[in-house]
């Protein structure tokens, strides 16, 4: 109602409450109830004060004291008519019926988005320009399908029609790069490594690893989707240093000190493929190592840890880079997390 006249402020602290009426209050009296002040905020004179023992500050006071200040003090005020009974229970329908209009939509939408997602393939349908372009040049590990006539019958394995490369790849989604090359679109494609002679409903997995992408693998495994997808993600890169040696510790933690470490101490003697996609993930930003963990004593205070696996981040985090303090992982072992 007074927006643009009056600037209206609330002071709830009873000890900033204290200081204020002090201040301003007038008669000296400390404030035990509500209290009201008008204050200019050039000079920092009182315009007008009102002591709740007056009586109750009711809205309706409030109203009255700001509009007397207006008035007194040449201040247009819009006002504003107030809605009736009925006006208001109106209004109040009217925007209870927005919001679930609003709620539906929304749940349309994401019916919608949902439905999409379903419908759309794990993969990215490759054409020449972005294979060259996505798998031979970006610094990327991928597994390709070559495939001729993708939707013939035998080419299917669920019940519903769902392509098998299609289920695998939707569980690839984030761990690695999947694609799809149409034989019959793209033949100088196929023939350039050696699919161009596969039968109508007949298809191949390639593999083109991050370190030799000139050395593409086919897969000759089972047309299975287990180990299709172990297969897949046999090609996730490995940016994990696996320390075995405590000489080998004490260089991982003295390269590059600003830049912060992650460090597994793990029973296991390989590197699990999340452990893999977070380093992959976070290159450039830290740096990765798994130590084997009956040799938690490669780190200073370290061999009191007793469960495992156990991860832990290091770094001197903005203070003094010989500072090295460790901060341990309490969460779940999942990738989101």
């Amino acid at each position: 109602k007074h927006r643009g006249a009056v600037s209206v402020a609330c002071i709830s602290k009873p000890e900033a409450m204290a200081a204020v009426w002090h201040r301003y209050g007038g008669s000296g009296a400390p404030l035990e109830k509500v209290g009201l002040l008008a204050i200019d905020p050039v000079s920092g004179a009182v315009l007008a004060a009102r002591d709740g023992r007056d009586g109750k500050i009711t809205l309706g006071v409030l109203h009255q004291f700001v509009d007397d200040v207006a008035a007194e003090h040449g201040l247009e005020v819009e006002h504003v008519k107030p809605l009736s009974k009925e006006e208001a229970r109106a209004a109040r329908a009217a925007r209870k019926a927005a919001k679930a209009e609003a709620a539906k939509a929304k749940a349309e939408a994401a019916r919608a988005k949902a439905e999409a997602e379903a419908a759309r393939p794990g993969y990215e349908i490759l054409d020449k320009p972005a294979f060259t372009e996505r798998v031979l040049v970006e610094d990327i590990a991928w597994v390709i399908e070559f495939v001729r006539d993708a939707g013939h019958a035998s080419y299917t394995s669920e019940p519903a029609g769902r392509p098998l490369w299609d289920k695998v790849s939707r569980k690839l989604v984030s761990k690695i790069h999947t694609g799809l090359v149409d034989v019959e679109a793209e033949p100088k494609l196929a023939a350039k490594y050696g699919m161009g002679s596969l039968a109508p409903g007949e298809s191949a997995l390639v593999a083109f690893p991050l370190n030799a992408k000139r050395k593409p693998v086919r897969y000759d495994g089972p047309r299975e989707a287990k180990p299709l997808y172990e297969w897949a993600l046999s090609f996730v890169p490995n940016y994990v240093m696996q320390l075995k040696t405590q000489e080998a510790t004490s260089a991982f933690f003295q390269h590059n000190l600003a830049t912060p470490k992650v460090i597994l101490f793990s029973e296991a003697e390989t590197v699990s493929t999340m452990y893999k996609i977070l380093a992959r993930d976070y290159r450039g930003k830290l740096f990765f190592a798994q130590i084997p963990a009956e040799n938690t004593q490669f780190i200073a205070g370290m061999d009191s840890i007793e469960s495992f696996p156990a991860l832990l981040v290091a770094g001197s985090f903005g203070g003094d880079r010989a500072q090295i303090r460790f901060i341990p992982y309490q969460g779940p072992y999942k990738l989101k997390h």
